[in-house]
C-alpha cells in the first residue's frame, strides 16, 4: 500500500472525535499524525479498516495515549494511508466507546487541554466576520422525512459547539446563525435559511457526535426533526464509493471552515505544496463532473 495523505487540517476547526469518525466511516487504514508545538514528536493514532489499533503520545501508549491526544484541541493533523501490519493491537474498545469515554474525561477535567499560543500582533485586528452575512437558502423541505417539529425563539441556541448529540434538523421557517469559537471570540461563519440542514451526515453512522459549531436562532425559527433511521437505511443502500464521496465532502467542509477560522485570527496561510502545476478547474467554470484524487 502506497503512502498518501487522505485528510489534514487543524483541530481548532474540526474536533478529533469528528476526524476519527470520518476515518471510521470510510474504513480507512493508516496513521493519524497530530502535531503540537509543545512536543517534539507528533502523537500517532493507528487505524485498521476504520477501527482503532494503537496510539502513541510522548511516553504514553495505547488507549492512554489516545485519551491524551483529545486534549490537543488546536493541533495540526494529517492522516496517511499506509500499511499498519507491523503494529500490535493495544486497543480493543470500539471507536465510539473510546470517543464517549474521552468526552467524559474531558468534561471531568481528567484530560489536560493543550492549545497553541495565539500570535499577538501590534496592528489592529480585523473584524471576525462581515457585519452582515448573506442568507443561504436550501433546496426545499421534504416533509416525508420530518417526524416532528420544534420551535426556537430569537437568540436561543439550537446546537452548542463542543456538545454532543445526534439529531439532524431541516429549517422549515426562519433563519439561523452558525458560529465558531476562536481565541478572539465567537466568529459567525454562515446564515442558513429555509430548506437547509442543521447537523452532520456522521449522525447516520453514530448515535452521538461532537458538535463542531454553535447554531443560534435569528428571530422565530421552526425546525423539522428528520427520521434518522430511514435516512440511515437509504445511506447504507448507496455504493461504497458514493458513501466515501459524501464523507469526503463533509470532511472538506470542516477543513474549509477551519481554514476560515485560522485566517480570521490573523495567521498567515500556509502555501506549502500549493504551487499549481496544472489547472484542473477554474472559478466560474461550467464543468459539472465530480473528481476523486486517487494519487
Amino acid at each position: 500500500m502506497e503512502k498518501k495523505v487522505l485528510l489534514q487540517g487543524n483541530l481548532s476547526g474540526i474536533s478529533l472525535s469528528d476526524v476519527m469518525q470520518l476515518l471510521n466511516g470510510s474504513s480507512s487504514t493508516g496513521v493519524l499524525f497530530i502535531s503540537n508545538p509543545a512536543f517534539p514528536v507528533p502523537g500517532q493514532i493507528f487505524f485498521l479498516n476504520g477501527e482503532l489499533l494503537h496510539g502513541t503520545c510522548g511516553p504514553r501508549h495505547g488507549l492512554e495515549a489516545v485519551y491524551a491526544l483529545f486534549g490537543w484541541t488546536s493541533a495540526d493533523f494529517k492522516f496517511l494511508k499506509e500499511p499498519v501490519d507491523h503494529v500490535n493491537r493495544t486497543i480493543n474498545q470500539s471507536l465510539m466507546q473510546v470517543v464517549l469515554d474521552a468526552m467524559r474525561l474531558l468534561d471531568e477535567g481528567k484530560i489536560k487541554k493543550m492549545t497553541a499560543p495565539v500570535e499577538r500582533r501590534e496592528t489592529k485586528s480585523p473584524d471576525l466576520a462581515p457585519k452582515t452575512l448573506p442568507v443561504i437558502k436550501g433546496p426545499g423541505v421534504n416533509f416525508a422525512d420530518v417526524i416532528s417539529e420544534e420551535k426556537f425563539h430569537d437568540g436561543q441556541e439550537i446546537v452548542t459547539e463542543g456538545g454532543h448529540g445526534g439529531w439532524i434538523w431541516v429549517i422549515m421557517e426562519g433563519k439561523v446563525k452558525v458560529s465558531k469559537q476562536t481565541p478572539r471570540g465567537s466568529m459567525p461563519v454562515a446564515v442558513l435559511g429555509e430548506g437547509n440542514f442543521i447537523g452532520s451526515i456522521m449522525s447516520l453512522l453514530h448515535k452521538k457526535i461532537t458538535r463542531t459549531a454553535t447554531v443560534t436562532a435569528m428571530g422565530e425559527v421552526q425546525l423539522g426533526v428528520l427520521d434518522l433511521q430511514n435516512l440511515a437505511k437509504e445511506y447504507s443502500s448507496l455504493s461504497l464509493d458514493f458513501r466515501k464521496i459524501l464523507l469526503s465532502m463533509a470532511g472538506r467542509l470542516a477543513q474549509i471552515t477551519n481554514r476560515a477560522v485560522t485566517l480570521s485570527n490573523g495567521n498567515k496561510p500556509n502555501h506549502e505544496n500549493m504551487h499549481a502545476k496544472k489547472t484542473i478547474l477554474k472559478k466560474g467554470s461550467a464543468i459539472e463532473e465530480v473528481y476523486i484524487i486517487t494519487e
